[in-house]
């Protein structure tokens, strides 16, 4: 999106999907808003027009409700981590940004990408340890997810931050490092072992908790 008007557009679209907490919006209300006209032009250089045919945009649902929505899924996700990135700077979702858009994302599903990859862009360990140990499901199965995730693009760091939640007296955090271990292969299997032989009960117990439940879930792993 390298026009100022098509970047204008987009800007305005992820503003009213977020407003909405719809990944498509209906065509004819966009097409009638004020905000939106100028985009809607029969120039081949206007900015919906533009969009359609780079494959950025896509128009489904019906003929007679037709909706408009960003084509490939984690493109809007992407887009919509830059909005709510802006947003938590401002401090307009509160201290506990990302932990606010883990449980909002029930509501709107697109948001949990958002989430995940503004955790997996900023590689901050403050915030995983926080993720981790939330009191909320939706925070820490997040965490789970960012770190088996962050293991594919930087392992040292992922096995760093599941040893020091570990090593934190939170069973929650614990708990965070042995499922996303689950997912780390044979380096996942070294954590499982340090924390199986680990001196301090509770984590030998996390340990004991975490592979029941992953056996019940998936025998083959164990």
């Amino acid at each position: 999106v390298d026009h100022p008007s098509a970047r204008e557009f987009v800007a305005n679209l992820i503003t009213r999907i977020v407003h909405k907490r719809q990944a498509q919006l209906p065509l004819a209300e966009l097409r009638a808003d004020p905000v939106f006209q100028s985009a809607f032009g029969d120039d081949p250089r206007a900015p919906f027009q533009r969009l359609l045919e780079a494959g950025v945009l896509a128009v489904g649902g019906s003929d007679f409700a037709p909706r408009l929505r960003f084509t490939h899924e984690r493109l809007l996700e992407y887009l919509l981590a830059q909005y709510y990135d802006a947003q938590c700077a401002e401090g307009n979702l509160g201290e506990d940004c990302l932990i606010n858009m883990a449980r909002d994302s029930w509501n709107f599903p697109a948001l949990w990408g958002a989430a995940l990859t503004l955790l997996l862009l900023g590689k901050n360990a403050d915030q995983f340890i926080l993720l981790a140990e939330s009191e909320f499901s939706e925070a820490r199965q997040l965490a789970t997810e960012g770190l088996a995730a962050l293991f594919q693009d930087d392992a040292s760091l992922a096995v760093s931050l599941a040893n020091r939640l570990l090593e934190r007296p939170s069973i929650e955090g614990k708990r965070v490092a042995l499922f996303a271990a689950s997912l780390m292969g044979e380096t996942g299997f070294d954590l499982f072992r340090s924390a199986s032989g680990s001196r301090e009960a509770s984590a030998r117990q996390t340990a004991l908790v975490v592979i029941n439940a992953i056996y019940h879930h998936d025998p083959q792993i164990v």
